[in-house]
């Protein structure tokens, strides 16, 4: 209650007296979309922005550094570059590709007209505020708005790195399944390029028994060691990652179709067992190194699957 200058009482009504301690609302999700995400910095809020947060003048934001240079390190407050301004100042976040927030989509703070139009007014760059440093700012500045408003911005950078690690997880989930997907793809692959080598092996057994060979049954533990030489060790197929299942399914490949194509030439036996060895020995000096890998393409079953240069 206020008294006129003939000290009568000039009757206020509540309404008034409310609207002189209402402050601007503003919510948790506001905040969330006001912190900036810049290659090698944490995640931090401008100047400009806490200021409006704090419902105060940004001069009071740069006053309270100022004044208090031990409670506001490099790490709670700093000052952005030139080019950080200029990407801050761009009209929005997709034209931009260098700000993005930590999974990987655009920033919608940059898309706020008032972001741009605070820094395109100010000469001077920028303060960025990282969570530790705007919850020491509100302390600092003393004032029951800035208390609250620190427990919401608390929450915003906390919903934010929630957000983050979310993401995180999705992304790790995804990748696993699809490397299980793959080693699962290759494994069986693998398992019916084998059968075909083991067909190819049994065939050759027989033609070589027919060409008179006493011990023609040493070829079938003879070729599947010299196969298992790409991986450099013997190992259970289900214990080999997704590129070893790929290369024994190349070398397996290799010597069945140097096997198959031996006997439909009529070759003699220890030739076609040559051939054989000498594929694979080159595909291994290959992927040593020595040439290019060779690669397949195609159904498990195709002739044309193979494509090596020997």
């Amino acid at each position: 209650m206020r008294r006129a200058g003939n000290n009568q009482p000039i009757v206020t009504n509540s309404t008034e007296k409310e609207n002189t301690m209402v402050t601007q609302q503003i919510t948790t999700a506001t905040i969330q979309g006001q912190i900036i995400h810049l290659p090698g910095r944490e995640p931090f809020m401008l100047g400009q922005d806490l200021a409006a947060v704090y419902e105060t003048e940004p001069r009071a934001i740069a006053q309270a550094v100022k004044r208090n240079p031990g409670r506001f390190p490099d790490d709670f407050v700093f000052q952005l570059t030139d080019e950080e301004t200029a990407i801050l100042k761009t009209q929005s976040a997709t034209s931009n590709p260098g700000l993005k927030s930590q999974n990987g989509t655009s920033n919608p703070s940059l898309r706020s007209q008032s972001v741009t139009a605070n820094l395109a007014m100010s000469r001077a760059n920028p303060l960025g505020f990282t969570q530790a440093g705007a919850n020491m700012l509100s302390t600092v500045l003393k004032s029951p708005v800035a208390v609250e408003r620190s427990v919401q911005i608390m929450r915003a950078f906390t919903a934010m790195e929630a957000q983050a690690a979310k993401e995180t997880m999705r992304r790790a989930r995804q990748t696993a399944r699809q490397g299980q997907l793959e080693w699962q793809a290759n494994r069986a692959n693998g398992v019916a390029i084998r059968r075909e080598l083991t067909d190819a092996i049994q065939a050759f057994i027989e033609y070589a028994r027919g060409q008179g060979s006493t011990h023609a049954e040493r070829y079938y533990s003879n070729l599947t060691r010299m196969t298992r030489s790409v991986l450099g060790e013997r190992a259970n197929r289900d214990d080999l990652d997704a590129g070893q299942l790929v290369a024994l399914a190349m070398a397996e490949r290799i010597a069945a179709q140097a096997i198959q194509a031996g006997v439909q030439a009529a070759l003699p036996y220890k030739a076609i067992y040559q051939a054989a060895k000498g594929r694979v020995t080159t595909m291994v000096a290959m992927m040593n190194g020595a040439g290019t890998v060779p690669m397949l393409t195609g159904p498990a079953n195709s002739p044309g699957r193979l494509a090596v240069a020997v």
